[in-house]
């Protein structure tokens, strides 16, 4: 169904008051304080990554008495670079949503209160694919798990 269905701005009765603009001032200070926060977490993520790349080999040689396979170390860089990237859009989109949306209230930018919608949008997109294909890879690990433990068991 399309939205324009649903809503006809056109001819609805919403309106916008000092309560809502308010509220949205609120929330875009308090996106941009998380989004800020999001990017300082994604570069402890990526230096996380870079430090296990560089370090744990160094750290494997000198506990002889811990066998870890070579790949390991790779694996996890790549885990941790993985997330960062992960992160990086849904913190990019957030930012942006909170950035636009406080200059739209502060100069009355029409432009950029659109913009700022749309990064909103943006984030809530991809946090639900995300999410979906996160799901996704969960029942297939589960699938996998209980097909493993069927065949242990032959």
């Amino acid at each position: 169904m399309e939205t324009n269905e649903l809503l006809n701005l056109e001819t609805s009765s919403l309106k916008t008051d000092e309560q809502i603009l308010n509220y949205l001032e609120s929330t875009a200070k308090w996106g941009k304080f998380l989004a800020i926060l999001g990017f300082i977490s994604i570069g402890f993520m990526v230096l996380a990554g870079l430090v296990s790349l560089i370090f744990m080999p160094t750290f494997n040689e000198l506990n002889s008495s811990v066998a870890v396979p070579p790949f390991i170390n790779s694996f996890i860089s790549v885990v941790y670079l993985g997330m960062a990237v992960l992160y990086f859009f849904p913190t990019l989109y957030l930012y942006l949503f909170s950035e636009k949306m406080i200059n739209a209230l502060e100069h009355n930018d029409q432009e950029h209160f659109i913009s700022g919608f749309e990064n909103l949008k943006s984030l809530f997109k991809f946090v639900g694919i995300l999410t979906i294909v996160g799901i996704g890879i969960f029942i297939l690990t589960i699938i996998g798990s209980i097909i493993a433990a069927i065949l242990m068991t032959v």
